[in-house]
């Protein structure tokens, strides 16, 4: 057959980036990420959707997400409830990239997050660093997670508080990019 490659048809799968981004999610950050061993955020298929983002500000320490790291839990559940709660859902959705943000609701979000506590511990700019918590521009899209992925030490990231190790010494560029890609993609994933 011609149109299969030298390496066989396997090879036509295994050269296929989301395949590469898979593999190396399950060699090197599923024991972490999935399962009841895990030690950090649950990364299963839903990630970044609305729901989980939904679920994780009202649960932030609970067991699918930082309960079971050492050193970063510790923020508490936001109080907002009904739209102020669906803005501030809908504005993490936005910075992470995802499809079909409501503009009106990102911006609503954008406004109780920078006049509520939510900016005594976080900034929005993607650049401020020594903040309590990590800095959310852009947080969950395929750029904040190749640099969580390289290195959550960083400043702006998780800073000290770090538990994660610093994938840039473990993986090439490329294979960060591909684990990012495929993180990225768990939020439209099937359950």
């Amino acid at each position: 057959m011609p149109w299969l490659p030298p390496a066989g048809g396997t090879a036509v799968f295994e050269n296929e980036p989301a395949f590469q981004g898979r593999r190396i999610f399950k060699e090197r950050c599923e024991g972490c990420h999935r399962g009841t061993e895990r030690k950090g955020p649950e990364l299963v298929a839903g990630y970044n959707s609305r729901a989980w983002l939904r679920d994780y500000l009202m649960d932030p320490d609970g067991a699918r997400f930082f309960g079971l790291t050492k050193g970063i839990p510790g923020m508490k559940p936001v109080k907002f409830r009904g739209a102020e709660l669906d803005a501030l859902v809908e504005m993490l959705y936005a910075e992470s990239g995802g499809a079909g943000a409501h503009t009106a609701k990102v911006e609503a979000g954008k406004k109780i997050f920078d006049t509520g506590p939510c900016s005594d511990c976080h900034s929005r700019d993607g650049t401020t660093t020594g903040e309590e918590g990590p800095n959310l521009g852009g947080r969950g899209g395929k750029a904040w997670l190749v640099a969580m992925i390289a290195d959550a030490s960083e400043p702006r990231l998780f800073g000290e508080k770090n538990e994660m190790p610093k994938f840039k010494e473990k993986l090439r560029p490329d294979e960060i990019d591909k684990v990012a890609e495929f993180v990225a993609g768990l939020r439209g994933a099937e359950k």
